[in-house]
């Protein structure tokens, strides 16, 4: 698993959409649509189901995100 991955992810769940979450980490809307995917098979699960207007967080997402903020404060 990438940490990467995971601080995308909680930019994408902190931003409700994939778009906001890619300009906020200045990188293409593909690849941080390809790093979520990757995240999703590793863990064998989706954590949003994406929408025409962002994005909905699934059950295994809600449970991921804190899990994924408490890693991600090793980065300032």
């Amino acid at each position: 698993m990438d940490l990467r991955a995971l601080e995308y992810f909680v930019t994408i769940y902190e931003s409700g959409s994939l778009s906001a979450a890619s300009k906020k980490k200045f990188i293409a809307q593909p690849s941080i649509s390809a790093s979520l995917k990757q995240l999703e098979h590793s863990l064998s699960t989706r954590l949003f189901v994406r929408h025409a207007r962002g994005v909905q967080v699934t059950h295994a997402g809600e449970q991921l995100y804190p899990l994924a903020k408490q890693l991600k404060c090793y980065k300032h």
